[in-house]
Protein backbone atom coordinates (compact mmCIF):
# COMPACT_ATOMS: atom_id res chain seq x y z
CA UNK A 1 0.00 0.00 0.00
CA UNK A 2 1.37 3.40 -0.98
CA UNK A 3 1.03 6.34 1.25
CA UNK A 4 2.61 9.78 1.45
CA UNK A 5 3.31 10.80 -2.10
CA UNK A 6 -0.15 10.15 -3.52
CA UNK A 7 -1.82 11.61 -0.47
CA UNK A 8 0.33 14.72 -0.80
CA UNK A 9 -0.44 15.10 -4.47
CA UNK A 10 -4.14 14.53 -3.92
CA UNK A 11 -4.37 17.40 -1.52
CA UNK A 12 -2.50 19.71 -3.84
CA UNK A 13 -4.27 18.82 -7.07
CA UNK A 14 -5.67 21.80 -8.92
CA UNK A 15 -4.23 24.34 -6.49
CA UNK A 16 -1.97 26.99 -8.01
CA UNK A 17 1.29 27.64 -6.22
CA UNK A 18 0.08 31.03 -4.99
CA UNK A 19 -2.85 29.51 -3.10
CA UNK A 20 -1.04 26.69 -1.33
CA UNK A 21 -0.63 27.19 2.41
CA UNK A 22 2.94 27.60 3.67
CA UNK A 23 2.37 28.31 7.33
CA UNK A 24 5.93 28.06 8.62
CA UNK A 25 7.59 30.39 6.05
CA UNK A 26 4.77 32.93 6.39
CA UNK A 27 5.02 32.77 10.18
CA UNK A 28 8.77 33.26 9.89
CA UNK A 29 8.21 36.28 7.67
CA UNK A 30 5.89 37.79 10.28
CA UNK A 31 8.44 37.22 13.04
CA UNK A 32 11.16 38.75 10.85
CA UNK A 33 8.99 41.81 10.17
CA UNK A 34 8.37 42.25 13.91
CA UNK A 35 12.10 41.92 14.60
CA UNK A 36 12.76 44.46 11.85
CA UNK A 37 10.49 47.03 13.50
CA UNK A 38 12.13 46.48 16.90
CA UNK A 39 15.65 46.79 15.49
CA UNK A 40 14.73 49.84 13.45
CA UNK A 41 13.35 51.66 16.49
CA UNK A 42 16.46 50.82 18.50
CA UNK A 43 18.62 51.96 15.57
CA UNK A 44 16.83 55.32 15.48
CA UNK A 45 17.74 55.91 19.14
CA UNK A 46 21.39 54.85 18.81
CA UNK A 47 24.15 57.41 18.34
CA UNK A 48 25.38 57.78 14.77
CA UNK A 49 28.80 56.36 13.95
CA UNK A 50 28.79 53.83 16.81
CA UNK A 51 29.16 50.05 16.75
CA UNK A 52 25.71 49.69 18.33
CA UNK A 53 24.07 51.66 15.53
CA UNK A 54 25.99 49.70 12.87
CA UNK A 55 24.89 46.36 14.35
CA UNK A 56 21.28 47.49 14.61
CA UNK A 57 21.42 48.74 11.04
CA UNK A 58 22.63 45.33 9.86
CA UNK A 59 19.95 43.55 11.87
CA UNK A 60 17.28 45.86 10.45
CA UNK A 61 18.35 45.16 6.88
CA UNK A 62 18.79 41.40 7.36
CA UNK A 63 15.43 40.97 9.11
CA UNK A 64 13.76 42.91 6.29
CA UNK A 65 15.41 40.57 3.79
CA UNK A 66 14.06 37.55 5.67
CA UNK A 67 10.59 39.08 5.70
CA UNK A 68 10.55 39.47 1.92
CA UNK A 69 12.26 36.19 0.94
CA UNK A 70 10.65 33.64 3.28
CA UNK A 71 7.13 33.85 1.71
CA UNK A 72 8.56 32.90 -1.70
CA UNK A 73 11.09 30.33 -0.45
CA UNK A 74 8.82 27.25 -0.80
CA UNK A 75 8.30 28.02 -4.48
CA UNK A 76 11.96 27.99 -5.60
CA UNK A 77 14.15 24.95 -6.26
CA UNK A 78 16.85 25.94 -3.75
CA UNK A 79 15.12 27.69 -0.82
CA UNK A 80 18.22 27.87 1.38
CA UNK A 81 20.36 29.53 -1.26
CA UNK A 82 17.44 31.77 -2.22
CA UNK A 83 17.15 33.16 1.32
CA UNK A 84 20.95 33.34 1.64
CA UNK A 85 21.13 35.43 -1.55
CA UNK A 86 18.56 37.84 -0.09
CA UNK A 87 20.47 38.15 3.18
CA UNK A 88 23.77 38.66 1.37
CA UNK A 89 22.31 41.37 -0.82
CA UNK A 90 20.72 43.20 2.10
CA UNK A 91 24.06 43.41 3.92
CA UNK A 92 26.59 43.64 1.10
CA UNK A 93 25.09 46.78 -0.41
CA UNK A 94 26.50 48.90 2.41
CA UNK A 95 30.04 47.91 1.45
CA UNK A 96 29.91 50.80 -1.00
CA UNK A 97 30.08 53.11 2.02
CA UNK A 98 33.63 51.89 2.64
CA UNK A 99 34.59 52.60 -0.96
CA UNK A 100 32.96 56.03 -0.98
CA UNK A 101 34.41 57.04 2.40
CA UNK A 102 37.78 55.42 1.62
CA UNK A 103 37.86 54.21 5.18
CA UNK A 104 36.60 51.32 7.31
CA UNK A 105 36.06 53.56 10.33
CA UNK A 106 32.42 53.70 11.32
CA UNK A 107 32.52 57.40 12.16
CA UNK A 108 33.40 58.06 8.52
CA UNK A 109 31.37 55.37 6.76
CA UNK A 110 28.17 56.15 8.65
CA UNK A 111 28.33 59.94 8.67
CA UNK A 112 28.67 60.68 4.97
CA UNK A 113 26.39 63.44 3.63
CA UNK A 114 24.64 61.02 1.26
CA UNK A 115 24.52 57.40 0.20
CA UNK A 116 26.60 56.20 -2.80
CA UNK A 117 25.05 55.89 -6.29
CA UNK A 118 24.91 52.10 -6.01
CA UNK A 119 21.98 52.53 -3.61
CA UNK A 120 19.68 52.61 -6.61
CA UNK A 121 17.02 50.43 -8.19
CA UNK A 122 19.05 50.32 -11.40
CA UNK A 123 21.95 48.66 -9.57
CA UNK A 124 19.51 46.31 -7.83
CA UNK A 125 18.14 45.20 -11.19
CA UNK A 126 21.57 44.92 -12.81
CA UNK A 127 23.10 42.78 -10.04
CA UNK A 128 20.03 40.54 -9.89
CA UNK A 129 19.98 39.95 -13.65
CA UNK A 130 23.69 39.07 -13.62
CA UNK A 131 23.24 36.50 -10.85
CA UNK A 132 20.11 35.11 -12.50
CA UNK A 133 22.12 34.66 -15.72
CA UNK A 134 24.80 32.71 -13.86
CA UNK A 135 22.24 30.41 -12.21
CA UNK A 136 19.12 30.50 -14.40
CA UNK A 137 15.81 29.27 -13.03
CA UNK A 138 17.25 28.57 -9.58
CA UNK A 139 15.77 31.61 -7.83
CA UNK A 140 19.07 33.15 -6.72
CA UNK A 141 18.62 36.26 -8.85
CA UNK A 142 15.18 36.79 -7.39
CA UNK A 143 16.52 36.32 -3.87
CA UNK A 144 19.21 38.91 -4.47
CA UNK A 145 16.65 41.26 -5.99
CA UNK A 146 14.42 41.03 -2.92
CA UNK A 147 17.32 41.52 -0.49
CA UNK A 148 18.78 44.50 -2.33
CA UNK A 149 15.34 45.96 -2.92
CA UNK A 150 14.40 45.78 0.75
CA UNK A 151 17.66 47.54 1.60
CA UNK A 152 17.03 50.44 -0.77
CA UNK A 153 13.42 50.78 0.41
CA UNK A 154 14.49 51.07 4.05
CA UNK A 155 17.16 53.62 3.11
CA UNK A 156 14.51 55.73 1.41
CA UNK A 157 12.84 56.05 4.80
CA UNK A 158 16.04 56.69 6.77
CA UNK A 159 17.60 59.72 5.17
CA UNK A 160 16.96 59.02 1.51
CA UNK A 161 18.92 57.40 -1.32
CA UNK A 162 19.72 58.04 -5.00
CA UNK A 163 17.19 55.36 -5.88
CA UNK A 164 16.45 56.57 -9.42
CA UNK A 165 19.01 59.25 -10.33
CA UNK A 166 22.60 59.23 -8.95
CA UNK A 167 22.62 62.98 -8.36
CA UNK A 168 19.25 63.24 -6.68
CA UNK A 169 18.26 61.98 -3.25
CA UNK A 170 14.76 60.56 -2.91
CA UNK A 171 13.16 60.24 0.51
CA UNK A 172 9.89 58.76 1.77
CA UNK A 173 8.25 58.47 5.17
CA UNK A 174 9.35 55.29 6.91
CA UNK A 175 5.78 53.87 7.29
CA UNK A 176 5.38 54.19 3.52
CA UNK A 177 8.65 52.33 2.98
CA UNK A 178 7.51 49.59 5.36
CA UNK A 179 4.31 49.13 3.36
CA UNK A 180 6.30 49.09 0.11
CA UNK A 181 8.54 46.41 1.59
CA UNK A 182 5.46 44.33 2.38
CA UNK A 183 4.39 44.82 -1.23
CA UNK A 184 7.84 43.67 -2.34
CA UNK A 185 7.31 40.41 -0.44
CA UNK A 186 4.00 39.86 -2.26
CA UNK A 187 5.62 40.72 -5.59
CA UNK A 188 8.48 38.31 -4.93
CA UNK A 189 6.10 35.46 -4.15
CA UNK A 190 4.15 36.15 -7.32
CA UNK A 191 7.35 36.10 -9.38
CA UNK A 192 8.46 32.85 -7.77
CA UNK A 193 5.05 31.26 -8.40
CA UNK A 194 5.06 32.19 -12.09
CA UNK A 195 8.73 31.57 -12.90
CA UNK A 196 9.50 29.08 -15.73
CA UNK A 197 10.89 26.25 -13.60
CA UNK A 198 8.01 25.94 -11.08
CA UNK A 199 5.55 26.27 -13.97
CA UNK A 200 7.16 23.34 -15.77
CA UNK A 201 7.26 21.29 -12.55
CA UNK A 202 3.57 21.88 -11.91
CA UNK A 203 2.75 20.92 -15.49
CA UNK A 204 4.63 17.61 -15.12
CA UNK A 205 3.36 16.89 -11.62
CA UNK A 206 6.72 17.57 -9.96
CA UNK A 207 6.97 19.94 -7.03
CA UNK A 208 9.93 22.12 -6.12
CA UNK A 209 12.58 20.60 -3.87
CA UNK A 210 11.08 22.09 -0.72
CA UNK A 211 7.69 20.47 -1.45
CA UNK A 212 8.60 16.94 -2.55
CA UNK A 213 6.89 14.25 -0.55
CA UNK A 214 8.73 11.17 0.60
CA UNK A 215 7.22 7.94 -0.67
CA UNK A 216 6.43 5.53 2.17
CA UNK A 217 6.20 1.90 1.25
CA UNK A 218 4.31 -0.50 3.45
Amino acid sequence: MRRGRHLFRGRQTGLPAWSRPYGLPLLGAGVAATLHLACHRAWARAENGTVRRALLDGLSHSSAALAVTLPAAPLVPEPGWFVAAGLAGSLALDLDHIVAAQSVRLDRCMTMPGRPPTHSFLFVLFASVVLAGLRPWRGLGLGLFLGLGSHVLRDLGTGGAPAIHPRRVYELAYPVCFLLTAGLAVFGRLLAATSPLPSRQRATGRAPVAQRAVALEQ
